[in-house]
């Protein structure tokens, strides 16, 4: 992958709009030089604005979570991105043109993505001019109920079957490797061939709305496969995407998003008013689908096919949201719907009516439980409770524990403690099985990760960092008292010679110049939060106490050097009495002074 120039990187930094563009994910209001707001990050829920950007440095950080970082930092967090989408994200919004590093040629993989954009835009384009034309095809989504609103709103379209769309994209200048790659067409022996041939046509966008891929449904039985996807390309992630979700975002702010199974679900709810609504891409739904929700919405309902094959897909895939901590519901449609045939037959009304039907994925594993086990056979209803039990207790509120004792009690019939009993005693060996399993993984490296952990920088710590990151007039005050490196260590270590190096470079604006060491940058954001609460007048006492504090530790090192030595060698051991007797000394001078 081609590297963006580090000019570049800044001029995307210094054009972005830092109060901006985190404005459109949570309210700010401004409080001296900074701003405060809500986390928008959708695993910190509070009530209490705990969240800061500051107002001339692109860095944000959040009291509470302790998220932080660089603006190309938010960018990444808050929309699951990598770098190199997080600065091309900013730079199509400041219609900045990428720079790259000489790369020998590599620069073609990110021009070569954008021509697949290209492609893929003006290939659907060009299926939606083709069903414009084909009666066939327009007849069937017509008795379909699919209208031409929904034919414009979804860009839906018709492949035809004598490869004209090679032909369409060789005649707009597209290079054949380029139309292959896309893999809208392939080679064999006999030469290039379209890869959708006599289907109706879905365009598929990512979350930013580029057409990424297709879907493409056959119109005839006997046709097979029913659904063909477009493969895989640098585009098309299919475990990353979703359809229609570039749209259902928009409405998910105050109503969950509900997940369907195919195309057509999608496009018959969406039509007749049901926004908040998406589906997976014939894969099975992964973390990475997961994250991408947790993006836009925490709550998801869940609605399959209402027969035993989509009660259990609902229930496989819920166990995989509910993991990433989603808030998962499932509704349950009648055997001979699907979502696409319920909402035909009965309407938005009655659609609205059985979404509020929709249970917890608990609920719903109990009702799957009582439709499989005969409660009136002693047998079976001891089965019953065992598996219900398993799948309260995988619910990990307490409280909650109590309203489905009550609620398996009366479902089948036994005494409120037998159930309460049963569900705590499940609770106490998962918990034993667990703690077995973290001693056996945790116990051989325990020791090694203690040593290598880097610690956190303390409050006191980042605020005098932040202080000098603040101003090169306060960088020289804190030299001139006596501050040197030896004060930090770790991450604050690392940041501190940082700000000493683009000091010496005689940087103006170093906050703009901390994205290109990650744990630099996460450090430098947390210091400029915190440098508001820095008293000036304090310096030279800060510098104190954080020079005992390191003498203090290098103490205690000096300790367990000798302990481990217990006299083995009596030269390395007098030098490290010597060093012991030097810190004593300068720790009692630092005890003394006036």
């Amino acid at each position: 992958m081609p590297r963006f120039t580090r000019n570049f990187i800044d001029k995307v930094i210094d054009n972005a709009d830092t109060i901006g563009i985190v404005s459109r994910y949570t309210k700010l209001t401004k409080k001296g030089s900074r701003y405060f707001g809500l986390c928008p990050f959708p695993d910190h829920n509070e009530k209490t604005p705990s969240f800061t950007v500051a107002s001339d440095k692109p860095l944000f950080y959040c009291f509470g979570c302790g998220k932080k970082g660089s603006i190309l930092d938010f960018i990444m967090q808050i929309n699951s991105m990598s770098f190199t989408e997080a600065v091309e994200y900013l730079a199509k919004e400041e219609n900045l043109t990428p720079e790259y590093e000489n790369d020998g040629g590599r620069s073609r993989s990110y021009s070569s993505k954008n021509t697949l954009y290209e492609i893929n835009r003006q290939s659907a384009n060009f299926y939606y001019s083709c069903l414009l034309k084909n009666k066939g095809a327009l007849s069937y989504l017509y008795n379909r109920g699919i209208g031409e609103s929904a034919i414009k709103t979804f860009g839906l379209g018709y492949s035809p079957s004598d490869n004209s769309l090679y032909k369409f994209l060789l005649q707009k200048g597209f290079k054949k490797e380029d139309i292959i790659a896309s893999s809208l067409a392939r080679s064999n022996e006999r030469g290039v061939y379209d890869y959708f041939r006599d289907r109706i046509m879905c365009p598929i966008q990512d979350v930013t709305g580029h057409v990424v891929g297709f879907g493409g449904r056959v119109m005839r039985k006997g046709q097979e496969p029913k659904y063909l996807n477009s493969p895989e390309t640098p585009v098309f992630i299919k475990n990353s995407t979703l359809y229609n979700l570039n749209r259902a975002k928009s409405f998910t702010s105050a109503q969950p998003l509900i997940m369907v199974e195919g195309y057509m679900d999608v496009i018959a709810l969406f039509d007749r008013g049901v926004k908040n609504v998406c589906a997976t891409l014939g894969t099975a739904l992964g973390e990475n689908h997961a994250k991408l929700i947790k993006r836009f919405t925490n709550d998801v309902i869940l609605c399959y096919d209402g027969d035993a094959a989509g009660r259990n897909a609902a229930l496989s895939k819920s166990s995989i949201l509910e993991n990433n901590g989603l808030n998962v519901k499932v509704l349950v449609l009648p055997d001979e719907h699907d979502p696409d045939s319920y909402i035909r037959e009965y309407g938005k009304e009655k659609w609205d009516e059985a979404v509020k039907t929709a249970v917890y994925t608990t609920d719903f594993r109990i009702g799957q439980l009582l439709r499989a086990y005969d409660v009136n056979d002693v047998n079976q209803k001891s089965e019953f409770l065992t598996k219900a039990a398993e799948a309260v207790t995988e619910v990990k509120d307490e409280v909650k524990w109590d309203y489905y004792t009550r609620i398996l009690a009366e479902a089948s019939g036994a005494d409120v403690e037998t159930v309460r009993s049963r569900i705590y005693d499940t609770a106490r060996r998962a918990k034993t099985e667990a703690e077995r399993y973290q001693d056996r993984t945790v116990r051989a490296g325990k020791e090694e990760k203690a040593e290598n952990a880097a610690p956190p920088a303390d409050k006191k710590v980042l605020e005098l960092l932040g202080f000098i990151m603040a101003d090169r007039d306060n960088y020289e005050q804190f030299v001139s008292m006596g501050g040197t490196a030896e004060l930090f260590e770790s991450e604050a270590l690392d940041l501190y010679r940082a700000i000493e190096d683009l000091y010496k470079e005689n940087t103006f604006d170093i906050s703009k110049k901390l994205i290109y060491n990650d744990k630099v940058t996460q450090t430098a954001a947390a210091a400029d939060a915190y440098a508001d609460s820095f008293d000036a007048g304090e310096l030279g006492e800060r510098i104190k106490t954080l020079t005992k504090t390191r003498l203090n530790s290098h103490l205690q090192t000096i300790k367990g050097r000798l302990d481990r030595l217990n006299g083995n060698d009596t030269e390395e051991e007098a030098e490290l009495l010597t060093e012991y007797a030097r810190i004593k000394k300068m720790l009692l001078g630092l005890s003394t002074e006036v």
